[in-house]
């Protein structure tokens, strides 16, 4: 395949080379089960948890889920108002917390079939082999499992866990946890699109995704730029070219214009303290090359690297080259330079993308050359019985782990120790309470349903709400630090002053202060809760 080829014949695309087409229902079974099977093997975490704390918020709130829409956090300006629409309308309609799974579950589809959908047009002996394609959807499935992951994660450390399906600086496209980096599936399903010669469409794609979550914007660029060589080298036509480029400029322009307004378009000096504040101070695990940039990383890079050199006469090589070029070139700026600006980008972020793409890529290659040479079909023929045996044997513990993930995370988190503290809160709370809790319990909102002053977990995003955060920050840190009864009251006295805090949460080691005596709510082996003594 080249860069020169003409789009492929409809009638001959729509053909199926083992016979007669599938009908529309054994379609939809056979991606529905395969689906399904990916989703349960990777294993969603229990809701609400990680960045749903932050990411449900605005939704939940709106949609009257407790007290939340009396939290300051859940007043600051939304950073994914589409996303927080999503959970406001799925709240409202279907009263049912679980469709969040399966919301997730749809995308995961998405995910699964947009990969299979780009291998098939670069290696085309998985469209037309069912024996290659099974083999790939197990290696996919077995890839993305939770169960290699625990492997990963025990054997080589947290930084290896997402080694064979994610990004850089621990980021990825799919996770434990629904939230708006999750609708980055649709950048793969803009690549499917482009190379179905569908460059509009493909367009769209990849603004949808951004739309969901502007940390996408800079890889959708790459993408568009590298549609727009693609087009433009294929059809020597510069007005194609350009038509691609105006549509992406056309259609993601609302984004740009929110993004502008909501996180650039304030005071200078108040921004670039923000900036400063998140880039080196809450995610320099996302912004701080020395601090993710290791063997893993390396390892990743020589898989793309071989999926570049197998894709070196596909049209695909461009589209994923361009931007390879540019997410390294950015990154190699950003070493010199240390720009906070060009850290929060997030330049290397086209990595969700790339990575598990090229691993797939490399696997699907490797299937394709023992189907060529008929080693798959001899080694079926010899032992089928062995060899189906111990992949079913193999696809059922996949599955099976996910199952057992997901089941012990759901009792984990209910059995946490902030689990009876937090339960204890949902069933008490009254309208214009407002609790001081210590900085690590980032469940609290969602799991009580009640406001909280600050957690370190969840944050705004526009910059005068990031530097208030950041206070909120050091003053909770002061206070649950302090080991004086006196500094402790005083402190106190101010939260509930200047910030209406009713009641504070204490851990075990966390000393009663003398004005808290005798207002004790609530206590077990790890937290107590005292109601505020002061009332302004």
């Amino acid at each position: 395949m080249n860069l020169n080829q003409t789009p492929p014949n409809e009638k001959q695309d729509k053909s199926n080379p083992a016979g007669s087409p599938p009908s529309h229902l054994r379609r939809a079974i056979e991606i529905g089960g395969w689906t399904a099977a990916f989703a349960i093997s990777y294993a969603q975490a229990a809701l609400y948890t990680s960045n749903q704390n932050q990411y449900f918020l605005h939704g939940l709130a709106r949609a009257g889920y407790g007290l939340l829409n009396e939290d300051w956090l859940a007043k600051t300006k939304d950073p994914t108002p589409l996303f927080s629409m999503l959970v406001y309308l799925t709240t409202q309609c279907i009263h049912w917390d679980g469709s969040f799974y399966l919301i997730y579950g749809l995308l995961m589809g998405v995910y699964l079939f947009s990969v299979l959908g780009i291998i098939t047009e670069v290696l085309p002996t998985l469209k037309t082999s069912r024996l290659s394609r099974l083999l790939f959807y197990g290696l996919v499935i077995l890839i993305h499992s939770a169960a290699l992951r625990f492997v990963l994660l025990r054997g080589l450390g947290a930084n290896w866990e997402y080694l064979l399906e994610g990004g850089v600086a621990g980021q990825r496209i799919l996770g434990n946890v629904l939230q708006p980096s999750s609708f980055g599936v649709f950048l793969m399903l803009s690549i499917y699109l482009f190379l179905r010669y569908r460059p509009y469409w493909a367009v769209a794609m990849a603004v949808f995704a951004s739309a969901f979550h502007p940390t996408y914007l800079l890889s959708a660029a790459f993408l568009t730029a590298a549609y727009m060589l693609v087009t433009y080298f294929e059809c020597k036509r510069i007005n194609k070219s350009l038509t691609i480029g105006l549509l992406a400029l056309l259609l993601v322009t609302p984004v740009v214009a929110f993004v502008y307004v909501t996180f650039w378009g304030g005071d200078a000096a108040i921004t670039a303290q923000a900036r400063d504040i998140m880039a080196n101070y809450r995610l320099p695990h996302h912004t701080w090359i020395s601090q993710w940039f290791d063997a893993s990383v390396i390892i990743q890079l020589f898989f793309v690297i071989a999926a570049l050199v197998i894709l070196r006469k596909s049209r695909l090589l461009w589209v994923l080259l361009l931007p390879f070029i540019l997410m390294i070139l950015l990154t190699s700026i950003q070493v010199v330079i240390n720009n906070d600006n060009l850290a929060l980008l997030f330049p290397w972020r086209f990595s969700v993308v790339l990575m598990p793409l090229s691993l797939c890529i490399l696997v699907a290659w490797m299937i394709e050359k023992y189907a060529a040479s008929n080693v798959l079909n001899h080694l079926f023929a010899k032992r089928f019985p062995v060899i189906v045996g111990l992949g079913m044997l193999t696809f059922t513990c996949v599955i099976a782990a996910g199952v057992v993930r997901f089941v012990y995370d759901v009792k984990a988190t209910q059995t946490s120790p902030e689990w009876g503290m937090m339960a204890y809160v949902a069933e008490h709370k009254t309208s214009g309470q407002n609790y001081l809790i210590p900085l690590k319990q980032q469940d609290f909102r969602l799991a009580a349903g009640a406001p909280a002053f600050i957690d370190y977990k969840a944050i705004p995003y526009t910059d005068w709400e990031v530097l208030e955060w950041y206070s909120r920050v050091l003053k909770a840190s002061r206070y649950y630090r302090t080991t004086s009864s006196s500094a402790a009251c005083n402190l106190l006295d101010q939260f509930a002053l200047h910030y209406k805090v009713t009641h504070v949460v204490l851990e075990a080691d966390n000393i009663e202060p003398a004005c808290l005596v005798g207002f004790k709510r609530y206590s077990d082996d790890h937290y107590r809760i005292y109601e505020l003594p002061y009332k302004y």
